[in-house]
């Protein structure tokens, strides 16, 4: 990477050797030569406990190591535990939100959308009581 002196604008090397090693700021002046990379010399690390059977890292490799992406880890887990605790939380919502909205039309508005009988709307009561669940979902 190199820095801007004038604005500290992040450039690769290959872009600011690209621009005649200047600046690709717009209106910035910066220039300058790229200097040569001084590396510090490696530091001694300790030799770490590797599992038996395992193949040595090789030389300049990172020690990270990295699940495969078929894995389920704890993470993905809880995601889907939360996401499905989420859903019926929801769903039990709506119920109540249908319930109070059900007990405010009949009991309070006494808007008879409903046969008490059967449970089963005919087309006129499906239609009052579409009207009655827009007209509250208007006040709310």
């Amino acid at each position: 990477m190199v820095v801007c002196p004038e604005d500290a604008t992040r450039h690769h090397t290959a872009c600011w050797q690209a621009n005649g090693n200047r600046c690709t700021a717009y209106g910035c002046t910066g220039a300058g030569q790229v200097a040569p990379a001084v590396m510090p010399p490696p530091r001694r690390q300790r030799a770490a406990r590797q599992p038996v059977g395992a193949a040595p890292p090789a030389r300049g490799a990172s020690k990270v190591r990295v699940m495969p992406a078929t894995s389920f880890s704890w993470a993905q887990g809880c995601l889907v535990l939360s996401i499905a605790i989420a859903i019926v939380l929801c769903s039990v919502g709506c119920f109540g939100l249908w319930a109070i909205a059900d007990y405010i039309a009949v009991h309070i508005l006494h808007w008879p959308y409903r046969d008490g009988v059967s449970g089963l709307l005919s087309p006129p009561q499906l239609i009052a009581a579409a009207t009655a669940a827009f007209a509250l979902l208007r006040l709310l």
